[in-house]
């Protein structure tokens, strides 16, 4: 029981540990996506121009605020109101994401080319992988929570074991005890009746 309990207790860092590697990597390739689309619409001049600037300065500010909450660890460092604002980021982020995507098919079938077509699938490609993340973020998260009830259980386990032991012992010792008490009551009433003034 205590060697499963070991071998539980290195999985659940093991899993969070992978997925966030995972969903690092992931951000990572859609931040560089969503720029190298946005760039090339611009170098091609295809679709709004404002529109592609406003939409590459955007994914350039969250790619910043992205570098600076990861390299310098600020998710122990910053306070909840900072932790509050960059997941609002996240969610803004993945909202343009969508709206990049909608962007590019609408532009892929407006003036269809090989390269408006890629550029929508890769956009499309990064709001499925998103999508993904958030299903095994979910997937971790109950396999941890499973985890921990696990771990609580198996200690209240332990505990009660502990305790239904002390008090078996508690309740032999007061078993010999009375024994032993018993014992030296009778040997001293016979040692008494033995003795010769004591007889009639």
């Amino acid at each position: 029981m205590k060697e499963k309990q070991t071998v539980q207790e290195k999985k659940t860092p093991k899993i969070v540990k992978v997925f966030r590697i995972f969903d690092l990597m992931r951000e990572l390739v859609t931040i560089l996506i969503y720029m190298g689309v946005l760039g090339f619409k611009i170098a091609r001049g295809s679709g709004y121009f404002a529109v592609n600037v406003g939409l590459l300065a955007l994914t350039g500010l969250y790619a910043v605020a992205f570098a600076l909450w990861r390299l310098t660890n600020s998710e122990k460092k910053w306070g909840s109101r900072i932790k509050g604002a960059y997941k609002w980021a996240k969610v803004l982020f993945s909202l343009l994401g969508l709206g990049l995507t909608v962007y590019s098919i609408v532009t892929a079938v407006t003036a269809p080319s090989f390269f408006e077509i890629l550029a929508a699938a890769l956009t499309g490609f990064t709001v499925f992988a998103k999508i993904v993340s958030m299903i095994l973020g979910l997937l971790v998260r109950r396999k941890i929570e499973k985890m921990k009830e696990e771990r609580r259980k198996a200690a209240e386990a332990r505990a009660e074991a502990k305790a239904a032991k002390l008090a078996e012992r508690e309740k032999a010792k007061e078993i010999a005890a009375a024994e032993k008490q018993g014992k030296e009551s009778d040997g001293k009433k016979s040692l008494a009746d033995r003795l010769p003034f004591r007889k009639k």
